[in-house]
């Protein structure tokens, strides 16, 4: 609606955007580097954590972008909490074709079991690396599915060599982990993302605006400082805010953003995050 206004090809804020727009800070960076490393050493296990709105799932989605050829394929679960069984069988069909798990709603575990053996196998054979991610892995409360990620890793089902698992979630999912202590002990790496520092938070807005083709002064001085304090740094508030205010903007032909347009949004938005 308001992209003539600014000169925009897109809208720079939204969270359906390409990879391109994908602007890290010193900890997402650091994260993209040590996922990049347990990729590539074929490592087994690795945790992104950080608050809510840090970008942790779009971090995850421009890492897979990232990926080379020889990795995949990559099975995202965003629904954690399934029973063992359910998991199991998910991840066996999306390393196959995705359909052999159709013909009936509750396979054997053996035949899930074999089928996954040889999913692996054979893409072991080929040279390629498949990686299991997990959104919202605190969510998962049943030991069952633990010891089911445990043994993914332990050879049972496969090798390190032969699958990573990484998984996502806010701080507490650390804590979760520590109490399934055998799972803990297989941790290669752990990436804490952290909010946005106040000279990030301008970089990140002017990335997006730059990627969207608009420029980069469209938000001033004030209105990036504004941005910084309200949002707390952390890129879905940013993003929110300043969507948000490139509407106010074009509704009310200002040429450019100032902190009156990003403190009328943020009264705004405050009732629907109360």
């Amino acid at each position: 609606m308001y992209e003539r206004h600014w000169q925009l090809r897109r809208p720079p804020f939204r969270s359906d955007v390409p990879a391109e727009f994908y602007f890290g800070g010193r900890t997402q960076q650091a994260a993209l580097l040590k996922l990049r490393y347990l990729i590539e050493q074929r490592q087994g296990l690795g945790v992104v954590s950080g608050p809510a709105g840090a970008g942790k799932t779009y971090l995850l989605e421009t890492f897979c972008e990232q990926l080379a050829r020889s990795c995949g394929p990559v099975v995202h679960v965003y629904f954690p909490q399934l029973t063992a069984a359910e998991l199991l069988g998910y991840v066996t069909a999306k390393l196959g074709d995705g359909n052999e798990l159709a013909a009936t709603d509750e396979p054997r575990l053996d035949v899930v079991l074999r089928q996954m053996e040889g999913h692996l196998t054979r893409l072991h054979q080929q040279g390629r690396h498949p990686l299991l991610l997990i959104d919202d892995a605190h969510l998962i409360d049943d030991p069952r599915v633990w010891q089911t990620l445990l043994l993914l890793l332990n050879g049972g089902l496969a090798d390190r060599a032969r699958l990573s698992i990484v998984l996502c979630g806010p701080p507490e999912l650390l804590g979760r982990l520590r109490r399934f202590g055998a799972l803990e002990d297989r941790l290669e790496l752990s990436c804490v993302l952290q909010s946005l520092d106040e000279a990030e938070t301008a970089a990140y807005v002017h990335h997006r605006l730059h990627v969207a083709g608009g420029s980069p002064d469209l938000f001033d001085s004030t209105a990036l400082a504004a941005v910084h304090q309200l949002s707390g740094g952390l890129p879905r508030r940013i993003n929110r805010l300043c969507d948000f205010a490139l509407l106010v903007g074009y509704a009310e032909n200002r040429p450019v953003i100032t902190r009156a347009e990003i403190d009328a949004v943020a009264d705004e938005l405050t009732p629907l995050a109360a």
